[in-house]
């Protein structure tokens, strides 16, 4: 018979492996849970999915065979040119054991989200670096499908919906307190065009005469008003551009579990590859009534509805054209007048 001290210390012994496994299953857990999250794992294939999710009642290991990732290179004009940096993320932890999405989401707003410009330019157009690919509502509702929901739908997916890459981006002389400014021109990289559009008439032939060029940059320009039927397209080997534009999603610890998903947009000098102005924002997904998420729809920060006068005006914090509510900011559109 055990005495009652060796009684003890065998239920401590019999407790901390306990502990010991569990702790082992956890970090088990979270790793699975990782592969899940990188995004660049996606490979996408149905019937593995079915498979997976047989086999292990949908553990987070099925994920990567739920929906293929988009490819969304970028396409940096001058490679000789010192390599580009996004800034690291912050050090401190956000996140705290038992908090709500909704706790979760606040807590990442205020410590991370919003503007910060280090230097202003003049600029009459900008330079797409890294064009979005169109998403599927299929990849929306998925909460690892996109690497970035909060930035998708500003204005720069290629193809847009109207065939026009930054059809926002661009347009008249004069702008007006309900609009906010635009450039004068936009440039992209060499991407196929759709041109469907332009065969019902509603652009110009120029979209039709260059659709096939085997130029390296391709230049949007409404010169003459707003209007689609107004856009122009040109090819050329050399950018007007000083500035660009490139973003990219970021993750945070149990982010995506919480249904929240964070991404950046920096403005760039194209000379130096130097950071010019940086915005981080941050999406809380809605909720479906199926258990998953919807990306296009949902609590954002930084809130521009409380301090940019646009966004009060429209009274939302992100819309079609947001990406302008931060771009102008730090490469000013040289030749627009502002009209009440």
């Amino acid at each position: 018979m055990l005495s009652r001290r060796a009684k003890g210390w065998l239920l401590v012994a019999i407790v901390a492996g306990a502990v010991v496994t569990w702790h082992e299953e956890l970090w088990a857990l979270k790793r699975r849970w990782d592969d899940a999250r990188d995004f660049a794992a996606r490979v996408g294939d149905p019937a593995l999915y079915e498979a997976c999710f047989a086999k292990s009642f949908r553990g987070p290991e099925c994920e990567r065979w739920r929906v293929k990732a988009q490819p969304n290179p970028e396409y940096w004009p001058y490679p000789d040119k010192p390599a580009f940096a996004w800034p690291e993320a912050p050090k401190k932890q956000v996140y705290k054991p038992g908090m709500t999405r909704v706790e979760y989401f606040e807590a990442l707003c205020e410590a991370e989200a919003g503007e910060f410009i280090y230097k202003t330019v003049k600029a009459d157009g900008i330079y797409m670096i890294r064009p979005r690919v169109k998403e599927t509502e299929e990849r929306m509702r998925d909460r690892y499908g996109t690497e970035d929901p909060y930035g998708y739908g500003q204005g720069d997916v290629w193809p847009s919906q109207l065939g026009v890459p930054g059809g926002q981006m661009i347009g008249p002389v004069v702008h007006h307190r309900f609009s906010p400014p635009a450039y004068r021109f936009i440039e992209t990289p060499m991407l196929p065009l759709p041109t469907s559009h332009t065969n019902r008439g509603l652009f110009d032939e120029s979209f039709v005469a260059t659709a096939n060029s085997t130029a390296r940059y391709r230049s949007f320009s409404a010169p003459t008003g707003g209007r689609y039927v107004d856009y122009r397209a040109a090819t050329t080997d050399t950018l007007k551009s000083q500035v660009g534009f490139v973003w990219r999603g970021i993750r945070r610890l149990y982010d995506r579990e919480l249904g929240v998903a964070g991404g950046e947009v920096a403005v760039v000098d194209l000379e130096t590859n130097e950071i010019l102005g940086l915005r981080r924002g941050f999406i809380m997904g809605q909720r479906l009534t199926t258990g998953g998420l919807w990306w296009l729809t949902g609590a954002t920060c930084p809130r521009y509805a409380a301090f940019d006068e646009l966004a009060k005006i429209r009274r939302r914090n992100k819309d079609v054209d947001y990406l302008m509510l931060f771009l102008p900011k730090v490469a000013i559109p040289e030749y627009q007048k502002a009209k009440d």
